[in-house]
């Protein structure tokens, strides 16, 4: 439980802490609660007897969200968003040396854009190749599906805290994953099947 202020604390000595509190005591009482800093706020919030000042708690929380203040659940420590320039950080040998934490944590991103682009475009190569689900209409369908690659990759490293020369690390991994992509055979039997008629059973794929 957090400290009350000297300020705060006199909210709580208050002898009106029952459920029949007048409006005007209210309208009162809202008006101290306007000339507290946010600090002091969040000590009445966390610490006014919510049985005893239903109507009072409820003005707390109104003047809260009027500052747009949203205190968290006691005890309830929300969970920060991974950052893996900040863990490298963390890890003495790398912290020491700049250039080598950032060099390794570029390899990362790429490595990571690179990777989950081909995760992302692996089914379609099942689709192109081994299954042969090909035609006209199939290969629109690919080429909607082919900038999902790269675009979801990337978005994942900005997640993962890729920023500035991190950020151009994750673009090249996700361009060197289309690029893997291509290789494998699969964009070039999309690109030949915009030039077929759709196969003889002239349905949404030809085998």
């Amino acid at each position: 439980m957090t400290s009350v202020g000297p300020r705060a604390s006199a909210l709580h000595r208050d002898p009106l802490g029952t459920m029949d509190e007048s409006l005007e005591e209210l309208i009162a009482y809202r008006n101290r609660l306007r000339s507290y800093t946010s600090e002091e706020l969040e000590d009445i919030y966390y610490n006014i007897h919510v049985l005893r000042h239903p109507m009072k708690y409820r003005l707390v929380q109104m003047e809260l969200e009027r500052r747009r203040l949203y205190p968290t659940t006691q005890g309830y420590v929300p969970p920060r968003p991974i950052n893996l320039a900040a863990m490298a950080q963390q890890v003495p040998l790398l912290a020491r040396h700049a250039t080598i934490r950032a060099g390794l944590v570029a390899a990362a991103y790429f490595a990571l854009t690179s990777l989950s682009t081909l995760a992302v475009l692996a089914p379609m190569w099942l689709c192109a190749v081994p299954f042969r689900l090909r035609g006209v209409q199939a290969a629109l369908v690919y080429l909607v599906w082919l900038p999902l690659g790269p675009v979801v990759a990337f978005r994942w490293a900005q997640r993962l805290g890729a920023s500035g020369a991190f950020a151009v690390a994750a673009m090249l991994g996700a361009a060197t994953g289309c690029a893997w992509f291509a290789s494998w055979g699969a964009l070039a039997r999309v690109i030949a099947s915009l030039g077929q008629s759709g196969g003889s059973g002239g349905g949404l794929f030809s085998f």
